[in-house]
């Protein structure tokens, strides 16, 4: 279409036809002929437009008898607005939403998937079962509560996949972050994804501690609960090797290493069994031609004692000092000590015979509570003076209970200065009774054929008196003189102390 200027026209003071029309210019009239119009205007009934249409800003194309849809440019912006009580419909197969640079920002395709853009590169596109995200996923929410998902009536919630053969879930915080990672498995990162806490294998076993769960729980490490209850627990593997029932009983099969056992008394390293309404119980079961064992041992041998019962022969053995045998019990009761001594460490305690005593007798005691033996020293003396020379001077005694036996062997070389009726001193206890002794041999002497020499003593002393017995004189005391300066005598006594 070509336009005139209003300058351009020609000046002309009356139409010459109903095609002109008049104008004022400046005071000088001009006329505006059919040609100087559109040459082509759209009629009222509609037609095709060949040219632009432009609209200043803030001037609105107007659609509908309410004039409810509105197109405009407000200088900022561009509107496409619908003021009335409708909505916007756009109906096509598909739309494309480009930038000014023709990079895409969105893409909504008839029967296919609506996609979306960052940079001209595909972020979310919808799918015939849901959504499919490149890139990570961000979500804020109020209430603690991020996001929610809701599956509807499907079991189906969430699936994350990954087309590496690796998948990982980080989960962040302003402390720190944690890791999950999945390959046919699920192990768990904390410490920012540096320490690995614990792994499900692909066949559910669980491990802490270690990669490589061969249980349905593996633990390498310390476990520590505040109870546990079970109707069962199997290693899973050829053969059970703990049980716990439903009536908490607990069962061992095979060998069991404790390491340290913390029970509800005690310290660490102590295992107590406690019932409060029954007798408390461990029962040991064994084969019937073999043996149950105890063991005790330290940090380097954990085979140093025990205590082992014999099925077989229904004995009872104790080892000590790296498994050697000291003691049996066995079937009759009867107790052997195969090494070392039987020691009562109590003073006053023993064996006690009362269950063999015969009741026919009035009977004191029936406890065996000292048996002992040692030597003492026999010394000749008058009593006063005790320095005679000695060239045997031995002395033994036996103390089983309260009976003492004595010995002695002492022969001299010269009597000193002891004088008169001699007594033998040194017992290793007081008397608690008159007793009197045997000599058994004598040499040396200076006494008479046919005397004969004896010995007694009273209660509370610790000598013997030694005596002459002839049949003349009867009873004297030994004389220095009789004993001569060489004379040795063997002499042995029991007394009750």
């Amino acid at each position: 279409m070509a336009y005139t200027k209003v300058s351009a026209l020609t000046a002309k003071t009356t139409p010459a036809g109903t095609e002109e029309l008049l104008i004022n210019d400046g005071g000088v009239s001009k006329k505006i002929t059919q040609t100087n119009l559109l040459s082509t205007a759209l009629p009222l009934a509609g037609g095709t437009m060949t040219g632009d249409v432009s609209l200043g800003d803030n001037v609105k194309a107007k659609f509908g008898a309410g004039d409810d849809l509105q197109i405009y440019h407000t200088g900022l912006a561009s509107f496409i607005e619908d003021v009335g009580p409708g909505g916007i419909v756009i109906k096509t197969n598909n739309i494309s939403i480009l930038s000014d640079t023709n990079e895409s920002i969105a893409q909504f395709t008839s029967n296919g998937a609506v996609t979306l853009y960052h940079d001209n590169l595909s972020k979310l596109a919808t799918t015939s079962t849901g959504i499919d995200v490149t890139g990570s996923v961000t979500c804020d929410g109020s209430s603690n509560i991020a996001s929610t998902f809701n599956s509807g009536s499907s079991n189906l919630v969430a699936s994350f996949t990954s087309t590496d053969t690796e998948a990982e879930i980080q989960l962040i915080d302003t402390t720190g972050s944690a890791v999950i990672k999945s390959r046919n498995d699920f192990r768990f990162f904390v410490n920012g994804g540096s320490t690995r806490a614990m792994d499900i294998s692909s066949t559910g076993n669980v491990g802490i501690g270690t990669t490589t769960p061969a249980a349905k729980l593996d633990v390498n490490g310390t476990l520590a609960c505040d109870g546990f209850t079970s109707t069962g627990i199997d290693d899973n593997a050829t053969s059970t090797a703990i049980t716990i029932d439903a009536s908490e009983n607990v069962a061992l099969v095979g060998d069991a290493l404790l390491g340290s056992l913390t029970g509800f008394s005690g310290g660490t390293g102590a295992l107590t069994i406690a019932d409060s309404a029954s007798n408390p119980t461990i029962s040991i079961r064994g084969p019937d031609a073999g043996t149950a064992n105890i063991y005790f041992g330290d940090t380097t041998d954990w085979t140093q004692g025990a205590i082992s019962y014999d099925f077989s022969t229904d004995a009872m053995r104790f080892y000590t000092s790296n498994i050697n045998e000291r003691m049996r019990i066995d079937s009759s009761g009867n107790v052997k000590v195969n090494t070392g001594n039987l020691v009562i460490g109590t003073s006053g305690k023993g064996i006690d015979f009362s269950a063999v005593s015969d009741g026919s007798r009035s009977v004191s005691s029936n406890l065996l509570d000292d048996y002992e033996e040692g030597t003492w020293t026999p010394t000749w003396s008058d009593g006063t003076n005790a320095d005679a020379t000695y060239t045997i001077r031995n002395g033994f005694y036996t103390k089983i209970g309260n009976k003492v036996s004595v010995y002695c062997d002492i022969a001299i070389t010269s009597l000193g200065t002891i004088s008169g009726i001699l007594r033998l001193t040194g017992l290793p206890f007081p008397t608690g009774n008159q007793a009197s002794c045997t000599v058994g041999f004598t040499s040396s002497l200076n006494t008479t054929a046919g005397h004969s020499i004896t010995g007694r003593t009273s209660s509370g002393n610790t000598y013997i008196l030694m005596n002459i017995w002839d049949t003349a004189a009867g009873l004297t005391g030994l004389l220095d003189t009789e004993l001569s300066s060489n004379g040795r005598l063997m002499v042995s006594m029991e007394y009750f102390a």
